[in-house]
């Protein structure tokens, strides 16, 4: 895995995310992991690129695309493109639960941190699965 692609939806709570990874805590698993975070703006994609194609960018870069609000609503949707598309090779996708709660509850985000570091450490152990929340 290379890295990650915050979602333009939650690029801040990304960017929360990586400081408390990068906190003395964490520190050494995290620059371990030598991930790289990317934006929506790396990659020129756009607000209103659909979701599938998102995800296809991601598997295709080795990124695991971090996000808080992509649904199952249309044929083309992120939820639609794990379904038809996923294998036992690909990256999970990374949902936020609850991204209020991760801006104003520092417990919560600190909780949230760990989860999602222990995800990263063994990423290997959750190729295949989808999508995995991040409560």
């Amino acid at each position: 895995m290379r890295g990650l692609l915050a979602d333009v939806n939650c690029e801040g709570h990304v960017d929360r995310l990586v400081r408390l990874m990068e906190a003395e805590s964490r520190r050494e698993v995290w620059e371990y992991l030598q991930l790289q975070v990317f934006r929506f703006s790396g990659f020129d994609l756009r607000p209103e690129t659909p979701d599938r194609d998102v995800w296809i960018l991601c598997q295709e870069e080795q990124l695991s695309l971090v996000t808080a609000n992509r649904n199952a609503r249309e044929d083309d949707s992120l939820e639609a493109a794990i379904r038809e598309l996923n294998d036992a090779r690909c990256l999970p996708v990374f949902t936020i639960s609850n991204p209020v709660r991760l801006k104003r509850n520092a417990a919560y985000a600190n909780r949230i941190a760990d989860k999602f570091l222990e995800y990263l450490f063994d990423i290997d152990r959750h190729l295949g699965v989808g999508r995995i929340y991040l409560s």
